[in-house]
């Protein structure tokens, strides 16, 4: 008969992901896991084949739960600048409520990677490229003209104004309306 696992992946996946995040991929051991998760050495191995796809598992479920907020507050309804400071707020909380300085475990993996590992950068990539264009839209929606008409918007989209900054040398600055 087979045996069964005596431990929940998900919340090993979690676990992992507190202790990666604060000691980074290199300084985090197998025995760290073994204690930190509850389980095994070879239960470790069975269930996630290898430490680097542990923490493959653990950048993936950090996106999702931290860099996936960050993106949903900016593509909430509602005016772009509130959305802009309510991202902006909640990295700042979460800096100031980090008692351990962890930092941002994407930011961290591409600085402990810096290009060495195809696997890791591809996430870290994705991450940041996610944010960006979160963020990046909703600027470009908070500089849009207030009162917009199909003509005005295909004058202030995004490769217009790609093409005034180039020719300008610089970005158009936002129009600023009353509720500003």
């Amino acid at each position: 008969m087979a045996r069964t696992k005596g431990f929940d992946p998900d919340v090993a996946v979690d676990q992992a992901m507190e202790l990666f995040w604060a000691n980074g991929y290199a300084n985090t051991t197998p025995q760290q896991l073994v204690e930190a998760l509850g389980i095994g050495r070879g239960s470790l191995y069975n269930a996630f084949t290898s430490k680097h796809n542990l923490y493959e598992l653990a950048l993936r479920r950090y996106h999702d739960r931290v860099t996936t907020r960050f993106i949903e507050v900016l593509d909430q309804p509602g005016p772009a600048r509130e959305r802009i400071r309510s991202a902006l707020e909640l990295i700042v909380t979460a800096v100031h409520e980090d008692q351990q300085r962890r930092g941002c475990m994407i930011a961290n993996a591409a600085v402990e990677f810096a290009g060495t590992d195809e696997a890791v950068n591809r996430l870290v990539r994705r991450a940041l490229h996610r944010q960006e264009a979160a963020l990046r839209s909703a600027i470009e929606e908070g500089s849009a003209p207030a009162r917009s008409t199909p003509t005005a918007m295909r004058h202030s989209s995004p490769r217009s104004c790609s093409r005034r900054s180039t020719a300008s040398g610089s970005w158009p600055r936002p129009t600023r309306t009353r509720s500003d």
